[in-house]
């Protein structure tokens, strides 16, 4: 009666525990780290391998991709260790565990799926209700409180968790979330996420080996950018190629890579060579503002510094980048050619661009998401490059190549539903949509201009 009485406690306490800690999600204020996903997710199997094995149940595996999140590593820990729980629990002896980690259209994916004897449609809506017990085995501990606490959790940093289900095979969670990737530099490449309620902000990547200026700089811009940080040089660079941002802030005497070696491999590298760049440093001498200048810093401002006064640079910054988009967009279309206002990095790349454009552009299956390998780019950051330069979409860009094609194939004669399939364009109608859509007239009143 005393261990009776004493296993009831301890799930009572469990109980109040849970139900505190879900009054908890949503407090403000919570401290945020980088998750590795990768590490904790092979912490969480060497702990769960016993208890698996006591089951007989086989783990089957497949963590292919480094993942950093920043979040509060409790509520990671928590995520983690319920799913794992739910498996385990529900997984019949000498059953199965299949752990999932992976990028999959655009979004960081994490699927955990266990053997079961299936779930209805509506039972796989109600796992996440409180207090839902749904099948649960006889001998089995708990109270339905722990996929709520998932769920909740999940939606609180904007993440998407489904569960699914197969008659007679299995349960599967599945959690997305957005992510930005990191090209592999080093070995030790990470990916740091954006959080999507930011995202239509201009992101700025702030490098500074000061935990105080980062801190205090991120406190600054936020009310009106998205922000990321990096501790030195060399992790500034690998997340700038990944992710791309608008602007970089970065401080010069920094371990790994200085600011001004950043500088070099930022101009130097495809992803990046377009991207402004303030250096904000404690060296005040005229040498090496020259130097910084020099290399291609927009602007270099000595510490310290009046906050409203950077504000303003950064805005003036964005704005002219702003603009010379816009241009680089009308001329780049326009002729097919990379114009003198790109740096010879972003010419190069435009070159490559329409090169390959040229040779794929008839076939109308063509898309620029199947060239990401030989420009050296993932997906996403050829939509990143793309947009920085053009202003377009890689679709938008591949359209407007198509149809400043055609055009000159009017001019020289030709009928424009040969043009219309000559330029990759699946119908005549759509060709004539898309061509109405930039000169503002269809095809055949483009002609009857030219008489």
């Amino acid at each position: 009666m005393l261990d009776l009485a004493m296993n009831n406690t301890k799930r009572l306490t469990n109980l109040v525990e849970k139900v505190v800690a879900l009054a908890a999600v949503i407090q403000p204020n919570k401290i945020l780290e980088r998750i590795n996903i990768h590490n904790e997710l092979n912490s969480y199997i060497n702990a769960f391998n016993p208890l698996f094995a006591e089951k007989q149940i086989q783990i089957k595996t497949s963590i292919n991709s480094h993942v950093i999140l920043e979040c509060n590593s409790d509520d990671v820990h928590s995520i983690i260790e319920n799913l794992f729980s739910n498996a385990l629990k529900y997984a019949p002896v000498k059953g199965w565990v299949s752990v999932r980690s992976e990028i999959r259209r655009g979004d960081y994916v994490l699927t955990i799926e266990n053997a079961h004897k299936g779930l209805t449609p509506k039972q796989t809506q109600q796992v996440f209700a409180r207090f839902e017990h749904l099948d649960a085995p006889k001998n089995s501990s708990g109270f339905g409180l722990g996929l709520a606490f998932v769920k909740e959790l999940c939606d609180e940093y904007h993440w998407n968790i489904q569960c699914n289900s197969i008659t007679n095979h299995s349960v599967t969670f599945e959690l997305s979330a957005h992510y930005a990737e990191i090209d592999e530099i080093h070995e030790n490449a990470t990916i740091l996420p954006v959080k999507p309620n930011r995202s239509h902000l201009p992101l700025i990547l702030i490098v500074d080996d000061s935990a105080d200026m980062r801190d205090f700089l991120t406190s600054m811009l936020t009310p009106k950018y998205a922000v990321i940080t990096a501790v030195n040089g060399l992790e500034g660079l690998t997340i700038a190629i990944a992710v791309i941002p608008h602007l970089i802030l970065s401080d010069v005497v920094m371990p790994e890579l200085s600011g001004y070696e950043l500088l070099e491999k930022l101009n130097a590298h495809p992803n990046t060579s377009h991207i402004p760049t303030i250096l904000v440093t404690g060296k005040n001498d005229a040498i090496s503002a020259t130097k910084g200048l020099t290399l291609g810093s927009v602007d270099y401002i000595t510490k310290p510094f009046d906050a409203e006064q950077l504000l303003l640079k950064i805005h003036n910054t964005l704005t002219r980048q702003h603009r010379l988009v816009a241009g680089n967009a009308k001329n780049a279309t326009t002729s097919l050619q990379p114009k003198s206002v790109f740096s010879p990095q972003d010419q190069h790349f435009a070159a490559k661009l329409n090169t390959i454009i040229a040779e794929q552009y008839t076939n109308s299956n063509f898309t620029l998401g199947g060239i990401v390998s030989e420009l050296g780019m993932s997906d996403r950051q050829l939509q990143r490059k793309i947009k920085a330069l053009f202003d377009q979409t890689p679709a938008e860009y591949l359209r407007h190549y198509r149809v400043f094609t055609a055009q000159k194939m009017l001019l020289e004669g030709q009928q424009i539903t040969q043009v219309a399939y000559l330029c990759g364009f699946k119908s005549p109608n759509y060709f004539s949509t898309c061509f109405k859509r930039v000169f503002g007239v269809s095809p055949t009143e483009f002609i009857n201009q030219q008489d």
